[in-house]
């Protein structure tokens, strides 16, 4: 977010002339309309303070300009205030992190609260031995944190960005001492509690009438249902009175800020996933069907007939330059283009009127169940640490296919699941604080071939893994690693998603007892030092040791079923003997599930190459990576480049292999895959 302009004001006071302070605090205050703040922290001894503002910027010149807004926005006659919350309580609640504290703010913005006082605890964030300066610029960059956690998006459609652009502003109270930071924000909106009721109320009715029958619409005749709504009875009328989603949705008379929140208001509410995107003079939406996002705009597109719309789902390129459509900078960043990939092309509804939905929820700790998801966007939660306990799973229309969908999960100290359950019943477990370790997902019915099932997972440590599909397990086995957040998407056969094509499942070899050399596309298995040969993993699993000092000796490495000829060729660097094999020529390696290394001669292996042949190297390649003592695990190498050390003696201990579609994503980084004297 950019959405902020501070002024610092008040005054820092040294001890010596603490009782002085106190009383130029008092007249400070008192005179900025704070007199019962002021007091209360002259009663406290409290003389650490500050001010600042804060305001939307993308819609407003100044604070001033804002608060201006906001009691235009909010001051025709019958539409004031019955009861707006106001926190005017003694006990001002404490959070230890920002994510909490945001989430206060967000409550109460949400009920739109005019004074709102909450305490931040000082968990390290400053020292008071540090310069007056120091800390109060950590203080306000703290209320900025905690301010862009209240308008995070949260998949509730009266939160996110609607909450942000019918914020005008916030004049910030703040005193501080050795335990923490306590802040008093004075909230300006353009809309106010009774506006916002009287908002529902007209979505609702929305819902039932002029949209009726939603439910049973795909999401793009939602989009277009919508859109054809706001450009037939939205006017654009100037004028900051007319900033709010209430000037669209109740008054018809709006700029484009309430065209674009009505719009995400009103999507929203149907389930699809919206945002609202601007730069410094203009707002519009962007909305996602299946695996991409779309641009519209609706105010450029104003009382026009649909034949004659010319901003409704067209290509990214013709929308951000031949309309000059540039976005501002917090919405043009590689992490804002990576939560929200844009299509490439213009939305063809025909093209994609065989597209197939899939919708999921899941079962969050402390949180409960969350509302659906669709089509890739995330369902859980990442960064919170917060394990994903259950989910359900069911398609959208399928039309003329015979589609079904059937999964199952592994369960904390239960275990894969006996059975598949199917479309929409619960997998997991509610109630019992068990966490998913992994899931499979597949489709079913007579026309699955035509498709594939798409799902990649969030789990603890590993962050986002790579995607799976069609029934093989994603996640991880025999660590205790919960599964925090998950993405799924039904594609037609051919389709890829983006993103890392495979290592979506880390078993530990130590752990298996497979004899399977065929389950995934590329299986291995190792003889360590001392524990002999561990059973197969397959597809990015480890294989091997950590933390134990034990070498590998003798590797085993062969393909499963993946729909090409050819085979798989490898090579290691041995102690005592070095490479065995020719490394220029792959026809001298050892081939297709035979011993490379040795056995019951106690000879660690140092390095390794290892590449595809046949039809299969056309359309794969083969990343690997090693565990090597000293180095512990180095980057990844790929189709025969050498992976580990030589000349400098250290045993390879652990190693992943993984195959991914031929000129798609690494799986990691590739800058260091070995190290040679």
């Amino acid at each position: 977010m950019i959405f902020r302009n501070e002024k610092k004001s008040g005054t820092i006071a040294t001890n010596s002339l603490a009782w002085l302070f106190a009383v130029v605090m008092v007249v400070a205050l008192a005179l900025s309309g704070n007199i019962a703040y002021a007091t209360e922290l002259a009663d406290n001894n409290v003389t650490n303070q500050g001010s600042l503002t804060d305001y939307n910027v993308d819609s407003f010149g100044s604070y001033e300009e804002a608060v201006a807004a906001a009691e235009n926005n909010t001051s025709e006659t019958g539409l004031q205030d019955e009861g707006t919350y106001v926190s005017a309580t003694s006990q001002v609640p404490t959070y230890g992190s920002t994510r909490t504290a945001g989430a206060y703010l967000r409550e109460k913005m949400v009920a739109r609260a005019e004074t709102v006082t909450f305490k931040l605890n000082n968990n390290g964030f400053y020292s008071m031995s540090e310069s007056d300066a120091s800390i109060e610029g950590k203080i306000r960059a703290l209320y900025f944190e905690i301010r862009d956690e209240a308008f995070a998006e949260t998949g509730v459609y009266n939160q996110g960005a609607y909450l942000m652009w019918n914020w005008a502003g916030t004049n910030v109270m703040y005193s501080y001492n050795e335990t923490g930071v306590t802040y008093k924000c004075s909230i300006s909106y353009l809309s106010t509690a009774y506006q916002e009721q009287r908002i529902d109320n007209e979505v609702n009715r929305l819902l039932n009438n002029e949209f009726a029958g939603w439910e049973n619409m795909s999401n793009y005749e939602r989009v277009k249902m919508v859109y054809a709504w706001v450009t037939a009875n939205y006017e654009y009328v100037e004028g900051t009175s007319n900033h709010s989603t209430y000037s669209g949705i109740i008054q018809h008379k709006t700029v484009c800020q309430g065209y674009a929140t009505s719009i995400y208001r009103l999507l929203g509410e149907m389930g699809l996933n919206v945002r609202v995107v601007s730069n410094d003079s203009h707002g519009w939406n962007i909305v996602q069907l299946g695996q991409y996002w779309y641009n519209m705009d609706a105010t450029w597109d104003e009382g026009k007939t649909e034949s004659r719309w010319l901003y409704f789902l067209p290509s990214d390129y013709y929308f951000t330059y031949l309309t000059n459509h540039i976005r501002g900078e917090e919405y043009d960043t590689e992490e804002y283009h990576s939560a929200h990939p844009m299509a490439s092309g213009a939305y063809d509804s025909a093209d994609n009127q065989d597209a197939i939905s899939v919708y999921y929820r899941t079962h969050i700790q402390d949180v409960g169940w969350q509302n659906f998801k669709y089509d890739g966007d995330v369902g859980g939660t990442t960064g919170r640490a917060k394990r994903l306990e259950a989910i359900e799973i069911k398609l959208g229309d399928t039309g003329e296919y015979d589609l079904g969908i059937q999964y199952k999960t592994h369960i904390q100290n239960i275990g894969w699941e006996k059975d598949w359950v199917k479309n929409g019943a619960q997998s997991g477990t509610s109630g019992r604080a068990l966490r998913l370790e992994a899931i499979k997902i597949q489709l079913t019915g007579a026309d699955a071939d035509k498709f594939d099932v798409y799902y990649r997972v969030h789990a603890q440590d590993y962050g986002w893994m790579g995607w799976a599909k069609n029934g093989a397990p994603a996640g991880t086995a025999a660590q205790a690693k919960r599964l925090e957040g998950i993405q799924i998407m039904v594609l037609k056969k051919g389709d890829t998603p983006e993103g890392l094509l495979g290592l979506s499942y880390v078993d530990y070899g130590s752990e298996s007892s497979s004899t399977n050399d065929k389950e995934g596309l590329v299986n291995y298995r190792v003889h360590v030092q001392d524990y002999g040969w561990q059973g197969f993993v397959f597809d990015g699993s480890v294989s091997g040791t950590s933390g134990k000092a034990k070498r590998l000796e003798g590797i085993y490495i062969s393909l499963g079923d993946t729909g090409y000829e050819g085979g798989i060729s490898y090579t290691t660097h041995i102690q005592d003997i070095g490479w065995p094999d020719d490394l220029n020529n792959p026809d001298t390696w050892s081939k297709d599930g035979q011993l490379a290394g040795t056995t019951g001669q106690s000879k660690r292996l140092e390095g390794i190459c290892i590449k595809l042949y046949g039809e299969v190297e056309d359309h794969y390649d083969i990343y690997y990576r090693v565990h090597a003592q000293d180095y512990g695990w180095l980057d990844w190498a790929k189709n025969g480049q050498m992976a580990g050390t030589s000349g400098l003696s250290k045993r390879l201990e652990a190693i992943q292999i993984v195959m991914v579609p031929k000129d798609s994503q690494a799986p990691g980084s590739t800058a260091r895959p070995a190290v040679t004297n």
